[in-house]
């Protein structure tokens, strides 16, 4: 039986057959914690020792706790999204103390936060780490140009502390490849068979055939909930809206009264509901490549989508699904495809294909391990690993 991805190398000194591993994000819910919870459950089954370090300021563990191994050890890290001289400063010094205590093999950052402050405690302690953005600052769409400038300048410098900068989508990939450090591109990956059979697990009841269009994730600026809301009032009023996740923007859905919105409900419940929807609708502002959205199109929904980054990597225009970019054009869409449901539904089937062939988990997996491997391999700290079992699904871990 050939080896799972990251299967195990051996310490030369301890005779162990695992690494530490440490995971930090500064942001998990909304759909990190499904990537993150992929590459801990392979790594656990590989037999690797696996910290994660979280922000009880945006996450609450028993939120997201489920999706991980028993084995894993999980870390509060006080930090926020904003930046704050102060409040940052104590944050560096917090992660670097967990840090220097857990020791870890490799490192492994988590959104913009983490991947700043990581980086330098990372580069201090003589650490590798990997870093992965979910989504760049500086490409957001709902801020001026100078301050886009001025996020891809901070990540620029940031950079030069190294660290493997690994973008999540071709134009994600595009605008970091000039970084001055080691940049590589691996998409997300979903196992389509696995998100049809939760489904299937919860029961969504129709009252009646409405139209309806359900959305996800964090009600935050990068999802555009005050965008969605205009869309909304553009469409007939006897449409359904549906959204899943909660978030401190919810008010620009509850002011017009058309949105239902569920809360953080459990996997099983938001995939039915998901499953469900006539349209997926994702009018982000920005993306690194969205779950939620890989979710919908394994489940054969129609998307209409933003031409964001990951979004438009994703979704082929009147192939994949639609991707829009004005409130009117939107609200044109929906209507379309409300008026000629039959042919739109073939889009979703094309979707679904897509992802069973292009975002195979497994394979991405395998691809982290290889990474992984590189990563290691490059830091003078780990010489001492034969690293080859890491990636290497048929061949054994030796020691050097």
């Amino acid at each position: 039986m050939s080896a799972p991805p990251f299967a195990g190398t051996r310490d030369q000194e301890t005779q162990g057959s695992r690494l530490h591993i440490c995971h930090v994000a500064s942001a998990l819910k909304g759909g990190s914690e499904i990537m993150v919870s992929q590459l801990v459950a392979a790594q656990c089954l590989a037999g690797h020792k696996v910290s994660v370090v979280y922000s009880p300021v945006r996450d609450s563990l028993e939120d997201f706790r489920h999706l991980f191994p028993e084995p894993v050890e999980f870390i509060p890290w006080e930090v926020g999204r904003e930046i704050s001289v102060s409040a940052d400063y104590r944050a560096y010094g917090e992660i670097r103390k967990v840090l220097e205590s857990l020791r870890p093999a490799i490192v492994h950052l988590h959104n913009a936060k983490a991947g700043a402050l990581g980086r330098i405690a990372c580069r201090r302690l003589d650490i590798p780490c990997i870093y992965t953005p979910h989504g760049l600052p500086f490409l957001r769409r709902d801020t001026s140009w100078w301050k886009r400038k001025l996020h891809f300048l901070m990540e620029w410098m940031l950079s030069l502390f190294g660290g493997h900068l690994v973008a999540l989508s071709p134009s994600e990939y595009r605008s970091v490849r000039w970084m001055p450090c080691a940049t590589s591109m691996i998409f997300n990956g979903v196992d389509v068979s696995a998100i049809q059979a939760l489904a299937s697990n919860a029961v969504v009841d129709r009252v009646d055939r409405r139209f309806r269009i359900v959305l996800s994730g964090r009600v935050e600026t990068p999802k555009n909930p005050k965008g969605v809301a205009e869309i909304a009032a553009r469409c007939p009023s006897d449409w359904e809206w549906i959204w899943i996740g909660d978030g401190s923007l919810r008010h620009f859905l509850d002011e017009g009264g058309r949105f239902a919105v569920t809360g953080w409900v459990p996997r099983e419940k938001a995939l039915a509901l998901v499953k469900s929807a006539d349209v997926f609708l994702q009018a982000s502002l920005w993306e690194g490549m969205s779950f939620a959205l890989l979710e919908a199109m394994a489940l054969g929904r129609i998307c209409v989508v933003s031409d964001a980054v990951g979004n438009r990597d994703l979704i082929e225009a009147r192939v994949t699904g639609f991707v829009c970019d004005k409130t009117e054009t939107y609200a044109a869409v929906l209507r379309h495809v409300a008026a000629d449901f039959d042919n739109a539904a073939r889009m979703g089937e094309a979707a679904q294909r897509h992802v069973a062939e292009h975002c195979n988990l497994d394979v991405l997996l395998s691809r982290w391990a290889e990474l992984y491997v590189d990563v290691l391999a490059q830091s003078s700290t780990n010489r001492r690993f034969d690293l080859r079992g890491i990636a290497n699904k048929s061949a054994p871990a030796r020691l050097v």
